[in-house]
């Protein structure tokens, strides 16, 4: 065995919401259903609609969550023009929680839900107060050399919401589907 084989990490099991190392792993057909999930990358579990990730805080982490929730919209038959928005509030969002929270968080959870709309949850350890407030998201000219995630999200996203749940701020973003149970 090489040094880089016996280094790689195995994959991790995906467990279903709630039954995490309580009972065994969710089934695809007779496959073990798997995630490559190293300390670079997050891991996954999508069920009825619903996506749920616990990103490491590394800023290479960032892409993993972004392309996983675009994968989940695109199974559930999302328009690629939302699929496109919600790529980019999931990259802001994340970013953002990884970056910015003092003292540094461990991992961001990110939670989408597909239904008559669309719903993505980003939450990491820290205090909502920290946050300016949602009027205050707003674009920011284009000579910035920052600022402009949270004015994003504003612009693409039809609600904003941000709450303190215990420990952990939770910022909630909400967008419709147009045409969504057309036939």
């Amino acid at each position: 065995m090489t040094a880089a084989a016996r280094a790689a990490p195995a994959p991790a099991t995906v467990w279903p919401p709630g039954e995490r190392g309580n009972t065994s792993p969710m089934m695809r057909g007779r496959q073990v259903a798997t995630s490559a999930a190293t300390p670079h990358r997050s891991a996954a579990v999508g069920c009825r609609g619903v996506l749920e990730l616990h990103v490491p805080a590394r800023t290479e982490s960032v892409a993993a969550a972004r392309h996983a929730v675009a994968q989940h919209l695109a199974r559930a038959g999302v328009p690629s023009i939302v699929i496109d928005d919600l790529e980019l509030v999931t990259s802001e969002l994340v970013t953002n929680a990884i970056v910015h929270p003092r003292p540094p968080v461990a991992t961001v959870q990110v939670r989408v839900v597909v239904a008559d709309d669309i719903e993505m949850q980003v939450a990491h350890r820290g205090a909502a107060a920290a946050l300016p407030p949602i009027d205050a998201w707003q674009p920011v000219p284009a000579t910035a050399l920052r600022g402009r995630g949270l004015g994003i999200v504003r612009r693409l996203c039809d609600d904003v919401h941000v709450a303190q749940d215990g420990e952990r701020v939770v910022i909630t973003c909400r967008r419709s589907v147009p045409d969504r149970g057309a036939k």
